[in-house]
């Protein structure tokens, strides 16, 4: 006799998915511009603001983890 075996497929975990979403929708959502009312500045500055933070947030945390992996050599 032979055995069957059923490969189920296991679905995406739900934080998951929306961390894909996320991703996918910063990378494509156009910049906002210097342009327009106040409402569109201010959208522009808030985007400029938050960007600049966010790739700081992101140097330190690179700089973090070399002097973390330079600490475990050392």
């Amino acid at each position: 006799m032979s055995a069957v075996t059923m490969h189920r497929s296991v679905p995406a975990a739900p934080a998951t998915t929306r961390l894909v979403q996320l991703v996918s929708t910063i990378r494509w959502a156009p910049a906002p511009r210097f342009e327009g009312d106040a409402a569109h500045r201010a959208t522009y500055v808030a985007y400029l603001v938050g960007s600049m933070l966010a790739w700081t947030l992101a140097g330190v945390v690179v700089a973090v983890g070399i002097d973390r992996l330079l600490a475990l050599a050392g």
